[in-house]
């Protein structure tokens, strides 16, 4: 019986790190992908990794110390499939930007990942990522990641730590930082445009610059993202790429 509750709450811990990265990571976490697949992802997982990880250094014995750790492993889990998706929301936050400079601040199209709505011009901008991070394995990687952390970290064997809070709130920062150089091109265009506007309303005030400005910045935002779209591509690729560090990192913190 020993044997059995060894064996079974291992399985627990693995279980429930692996369904913490599924359900925050980019692709497996996304809304379109079926419950029923997810939840036999998890199970296959798990059960191929639980005779390949290491056991606890610390015996659980009594229920509610195993309940923290569960809770422990959950969350670990879940920074770790937040981790790899804040480039995701970076995208996002560029779209954002765009959408206000283009007029498509009041349209919003429902995100297949957190199912909520989101800018127009950043759903296009997550297609994209999503489609060059399929592209470059970024998938395979995040269940390298995954299966690696099992042996950097066993099953309640494991702290957080102070630079591991740093690490995250340095990473949130960068979010905003990706979403300002993935946007800067074309919101550089349409600010001028924005300015040529107003010089020309000035020289010409008999021209109702809302009802020209609108569709005019629409035609040159939509121009600057099809001329920056190879660019845009090769910069979110090479970002993407990345995200190994940042996952390679994570584990290097908490593993003090």
């Amino acid at each position: 019986m020993g044997w059995l509750w060894d064996n079974f709450s291992l399985f627990l811990l693995v279980m429930v790190r692996v369904w913490g990265v599924l359900a925050t990571s980019p692709v497996f976490g996304a809304r379109f992908l079926p419950a029923s697949v997810r939840a036999s992802l998890v199970l296959f997982l798990s059960v191929f990794l639980t005779p390949l990880v290491p056991r606890p250094t610390m015996p659980v014995t009594d229920l509610f110390p195993y309940f923290f750790f569960l809770i422990r492993e959950l969350a670990l889990g879940l920074a770790m499939g937040y981790t790899a998706n804040l480039l995701f929301v970076g995208l996002q936050l560029a779209g954002q930007i765009l959408d206000t400079e283009m007029g498509f601040g009041i349209t919003n199209v429902i995100d297949p990942l957190f199912g909520q709505p989101v800018p127009l011009v950043g759903n296009f901008q997550y297609l994209i990522g999503l489609l060059i991070f399929l592209g470059i394995n970024g998938h395979h990687l995040i269940l390298s990641a995954l299966a690696e952390s099992f042996q950097a970290l066993p099953p309640a064997g494991w702290y957080f730590t102070d630079g591991l809070v740093s690490f995250l709130v340095d990473l949130v920062g960068e979010v905003f930082l990706v979403a300002v150089q993935l946007a800067l091109p074309a919101a550089g265009g349409l600010f001028l445009t924005t300015v040529a506007l107003g010089l020309l309303s000035r020289a010409v005030p008999q021209m109702n610059v809302f009802v020209v400005g609108l569709p005019l910045k629409i035609i040159v935002g939509s121009v600057l993202l099809a001329v920056t779209l190879p660019l845009y591509t090769h910069v979110l690729g090479i970002m993407l790429e990345g995200l190994a560090g940042h996952l390679e990192r994570f584990l290097l913190l908490i593993g003090r």
